[in-house]
């Protein structure tokens, strides 16, 4: 007996098709956060970790650990959400990331601009590039992937985002690090003048898989956290004048 069209291609893989309930993702959890961080003068601590690909139940025991420890109040997964852009690890993700009672906050990675990633990810967690004030602190979320995205890098955007007037501290997150091979020429040196220029207290980047740290030409610091399947990530504290961090490992 024949099989019709219809059962053999069912779905296609890069299919553009997010579920209502899994959109916008980051706005529900920036509003989340942001009402939990109403004083502008404490300290707070938030998690950031790198590149969980599809590595989902390392993802899940590492937000398990960051939920359960007690200081933690929001985490920054630092880009790569999927291995190959498919809207299926995608939704895999955020059926996890949204599990949790500890808003998680994703950013863009290289892997998540494959075939239709880029389109998945603005529908299931919004804009690629955007700031939000929390706890007194200006976060900013930048894309800066340059080999495989089809759209520029808006160092423009960046720049402006971190010339606006702010009292306080500001944080940066972008996926790609410093010594990347992305980031050679004048990419680099496009990113080095702004730092130098605008000088945010820290950033933050995944895409290496393990953990360094070094600083732009400016001064300013930046850091890379390590991915899941390594069983640790980064907590952040937030104080009024400093921006520390420190390795957990998780057991």
């Amino acid at each position: 007996m024949l099989t019709s069209c219809e059962d053999v291609f069912v779905e296609q893989p890069w299919e553009v098709d997010v579920p209502d309930d899994l959109r916008d993702l980051n706005a529900a959890a920036i509003i989340e956060l942001q009402n939990s961080l109403t004083d502008a003068n404490s300290s707070f601590s938030f998690a950031v970790v790198g590149d969980p690909h599809f590595y989902y139940d390392d993802l899940d025991d590492v937000l398990d650990h960051i939920n359960g420890d007690g200081t933690t109040r929001f985490t920054l997964v630092a880009g790569d959400l999927s291995d190959q852009a498919l809207t299926q690890e995608f939704t895999w993700y955020a059926r996890i990331a949204t599990t949790y009672d500890k808003p998680v906050v994703s950013l863009i990675g290289n892997h998540d601009h494959l075939a239709n990633g880029r389109l998945i990810y603005e529908r299931m967690f919004g804009p690629r590039d955007q700031v939000f004030v929390a706890g007194g602190v200006r976060f900013v979320l930048f894309d800066n992937v340059e080999l495989e995205s089809e759209v520029p890098v808006d160092h423009d955007w960046l720049a402006a985002a971190l010339a606006a007037p702010f009292a306080g501290q500001t944080v940066v997150f972008m996926h790609i690090q410093p010594t990347d091979l992305q980031l050679q020429g004048q990419p680099g040196a496009v990113l080095n003048s702004i730092m130098e220029s605008h000088r945010p207290a820290a950033v933050f980047m995944g895409h290496l898989h393990g953990y360094s740290h070094d600083t732009f030409s400016g001064g300013t610091p930046w850091t890379t956290a390590p991915w899941p399947r390594s069983r640790e990530y980064l907590r952040v504290t937030v104080d009024p004048d400093t921006v520390v961090h420190e390795r957990i490992t998780v057991p």
